[in-house]
């Protein structure tokens, strides 16, 4: 990746038509700072994006094909749809899942992918 130092957490996908598209974020690209704040690792990044308000723009410091750069994004709220499981509401990602025929078995590795950030 011709990083100078291990840190960052890399873009293997970008959902179309998210804030991280519309910010310019590509795959790829490893992002290194979050509004400044070191990027360390996935679940910091994370944890970053869930703890911005919705509304709020952001600066991004990547870096891609060997150059630095700055690209802002817009924090948005996630749609979400509630589910009773027992007694409880349970708010989960709305988002269209593929359709599994009976009796497919999964061949090769599984990867379990998320589309609350819209990356991957």
């Amino acid at each position: 990746l011709k990083l100078n130092d291990e840190h960052g957490v890399e873009v293997t996908r970008v959902d179309e038509d998210s804030p991280a598209a519309r910010a310019g974020l590509k795959p790829q690209d490893i992002v290194l700072e979050y509004q400044g704040q070191r990027v360390e690792g996935v679940e910091q990044f994370v944890r970053l994006v869930r703890e911005t308000p919705a509304g709020r723009e952001v600066k991004l410091l990547v870096h891609r094909s060997g150059q630095p750069v700055t690209l802002t994004a817009a924090i948005e709220s996630r749609k979400v749809r509630l589910v009773d499981v027992g007694d409880v509401q349970v708010a989960i990602p709305s988002i269209s899942l593929p359709e599994i025929q009976i009796g497919e078995v999964p061949r090769g590795p599984i990867r379990a992918r998320t589309r609350l950030l819209g990356v991957e």
